[in-house]
């Protein structure tokens, strides 16, 4: 009977190596037939490994999302207003009309990420100085959006710090995280029929200018595939501002841009710091007026495509795009 034979019946394993507690080699037939016994109990770790690496990651949810939740249910009055919008829904009219009162500091755009605007120049010097450069500035805002909005707050000790938000702006899960999650902010959230809002930025595409132009007479062709990937992209944004606040037990202030801004932007906006417990004073310094770009009454009158445009979409888009409350219609995409 060999050694291999031996072992075998005696319940021993033979030893991968040669230089291990045997001082014989294996022939390659011989470690064939004891290898394959390891194979359950390897499988059988990698199976507990990635077990172990999934209850991790959903622990790690959890105590986020709890997190969102105990900072949530202790808001007091707010130091800081976050307007959760879009590109061509009147949010930049609304921070317009805020900016009139001294105490709100408006930092419009904060997070863009490439513009570096709405900063004083000691403001812009700090950030500099936290990011190394100031050419690394959007870039660190972008991964610490928490410590930015706590660096403005300590250069502005008094007052409301007044900032947008808008898709492709953050990360969603640092967005969350560490602005959702913030006790003293207060959330707003301006919506605006969304076919108003895609032909509003086809025209400003067309004319170079986001402002202060008369775009009335300027009817422009559609196209279906790029409202696809748009409105798509639009509705996936809103729905998961809704879900986000849904999960962490807040109810942000909502506006609608034809009930209210495009009726009487100043009352707005003051209806919107009260709303949330802000003192709004206004003055009438920066105050820069309300300029309505189309005057156009009917939306299907501002293009020139419109039957045409409408065919080639999907019947659930179009509906969605012009209905008067876009963010509670059900649609499935």
């Amino acid at each position: 009977m060999s050694r291999v034979q031996i072992d075998s019946r005696y319940g021993r394993r033979l030893p991968k190596c040669r230089w291990q507690t045997y001082p014989f080699q294996a022939s390659p037939r011989e470690r064939a037939a004891v290898v394959p016994r390891s194979l359950p109990r390897l499988f059988f770790c990698w199976r507990l490994i990635l077990w172990v690496v999934r209850c991790f990651s959903e622990v790690s949810r959890l105590s986020s999302r709890c997190h969102v939740m105990t900072h949530a249910k202790s808001r007091g009055c707010p130091r800081v207003l976050c307007i959760l919008a879009a590109p061509r829904t009147g949010s930049n009219v609304l921070c317009r009309m805020l900016a009139r009162d001294p105490s709100c500091h408006c930092k419009w755009e904060l997070f863009h990420p490439r513009w570096i605007g709405g900063l004083d120049e000691h403001e812009r010097a700090a950030l500099a100085t936290r990011a190394n450069s100031v050419e690394a500035i959007a870039n660190w805002r972008a991964l610490q959006p928490g410590a930015v909005i706590d660096l403005l707050l300590e250069l502005n000790p008094s007052g409301t710090l007044v900032l947008k938000v808008f898709p492709r702006h953050l990360r969603r899960r640092l967005l969350r995280r560490e602005v959702f999650g913030r006790s003293d902010t207060a959330f707003a959230v301006v919506t605006r029929r969304p076919i108003d809002s895609f032909v509003s930025a086809i025209k400003a595409g067309i004319l170079g200018t986001y402002s202060r132009v008369d775009t009335t007479t300027l009817r422009p062709n559609l196209d279906p595939h790029g409202f696809d990937r748009w409105a798509r992209s639009r509705y996936n944004w809103y729905r998961w501002i809704d879900c986000s606040f849904k999960q962490a037990g807040v109810e942000p202030v909502r506006i609608d841009y034809d009930r209210t801004i495009a009726v009487d932007p100043a009352a707005a906006a003051a209806g919107l710091a009260t709303r949330i417990g802000l003192e709004f004073t206004p003055t009438e310094k920066g105050s820069g007026g309300y300029f309505r770009q189309d005057t156009t009454d009917d939306y299907r009158d501002r293009v020139a495509n419109w039957d045409a445009f409408a065919a080639a979409v999907d019947p659930r888009l179009l509906a969605w795009a012009v209905a008067d409350a876009p963010e509670r219609s059900g649609l499935d995409t």
